[in-house]
């Protein structure tokens, strides 16, 4: 098997949670897969809590366990949801073709709603923390049983909602180019 894109929608995310799938195969797109088919089926709050908990085991079954980040899973399947909203797409394949920003320009899109790289904040593993930098982004405000407690951080001025591929901060802060090849999320 080539790609998750193989097995229908049942499969793939039976699969994932038994650890049986071919951990080659969950790569960006397929977690942003994983997380459309928890959002259509259990709503987008369970839907963070049961890929934090799916993500963490299929890390620590086909690798160190060091991989997993709660705030990228949680901002990922917030991101889908609000895609998802806008959308009138009844499959992942359309979906994903109608929303290609969340492929090629996933590090940006998260980047507008945090001041800090979340991608590579050792906090940020263990915590979500919410977006900082986006006022009408909505945030999951209650705990999270498998993804710990919820972190805060102090509001700064809103940013413009879809940046370009390539994101240039203060001196003082990191620069982050968003591309499908900057993203690690494979086992």
């Amino acid at each position: 098997m080539k790609s998750h894109r193989e097995l229908s929608d049942a499969d793939f995310a039976a699969q994932f949670e038994n650890c049986t799938l071919i951990p080659q195969l969950f790569n960006h797109e397929a977690h942003l897969r994983l997380a459309w088919i928890h959002i259509k089926q259990h709503g987008v709050d369970r839907a963070a809590d049961n890929l934090c908990s799916q993500i963490k085991t299929f890390d620590k079954t086909f690798d160190d366990g060091t991989k997993f980040n709660t705030t990228v899973t949680v901002a990922a399947v917030k991101a889908v949801h609000h895609f998802m909203q806008r959308s009138s797409t009844t499959d992942f394949p359309a979906f994903i073709a109608e929303n290609q920003q969340l492929i090629n320009n996933f590090k940006g899109l998260i980047a507008t709603h945090y001041s800090i790289d979340v991608f590579s904040a050792p906090h940020a593993k263990h915590t979500f923390i919410e977006p900082d930098l986006m006022d009408n982004v909505h945030h999951i405000q209650h705990k999270l049983p498998h993804c710990t407690r919820v972190h805060k951080k102090k509001k700064a001025a809103p940013r413009p909602p879809f940046p370009s591929p390539s994101i240039s901060r203060q001196p003082s802060e990191i620069v982050l180019q968003a591309d499908r090849n900057d993203i690690d999320v494979g086992f």
